[in-house]
């Protein structure tokens, strides 16, 4: 086959985020988020040619994400 694309499909998000004040000066933040599983079907499709006959393909993401980091006030 030629080429198949992996779009993301998210649909639902949930987050939740704080900061912690560690002094005057500085603070601590942290942020989780997870991405609900989406899902995304269709036919293999060449560029010229359009959709191959009887091609099928599945994409299915799901995530989860976490950061933290400090700010520092001068």
């Amino acid at each position: 086959f030629y080429n198949v694309a992996s779009p993301l499909v998210i649909s639902h998000i949930v987050s939740i985020g704080a900061s912690v004040h560690c002094t005057e000066n500085v603070i601590f933040n942290i942020a989780y988020l997870h991405w609900f599983e989406g899902e995304s079907s269709g036919p293999i499709v060449m560029p010229g040619v359009g959709p191959v006959p009887g091609s099928s393909v599945t994409s299915n993401v799901s995530a989860d994400a976490l950061g933290a980091g400090f700010t520092v006030r001068y």
